[in-house]
């Protein structure tokens, strides 16, 4: 749908230079995981930076999201 359009299109203009930059990303389960933990750990203290294990190039995230941008988000 146009939604699905729009998200694509939002993060293809993410895409500059060479493509070949690497992007963080996690998904939303991870996040979720990684969030409960932090507020039932009171010893964690400061920034912490929550990205998934594998980390993708631009081009590879963008490209990725094209794919699935046929099926559902």
């Amino acid at each position: 749908g146009t939604c699905r359009t729009k998200l694509v299109r939002a993060v293809c203009d993410l895409w500059t230079g060479p493509g070949t930059q690497y992007f963080p990303w996690i998904s939303l389960p991870d996040a979720l995981r990684a969030l409960y933990f932090l507020i039932r750990t009171p010893t964690v203290s400061g920034p912490v930076n929550i990205v998934g294990p594998n980390p993708v190039t631009n081009q590879e995230f963008t490209k990725t999201l094209g794919t699935l941008s046929t099926h559902s988000l």
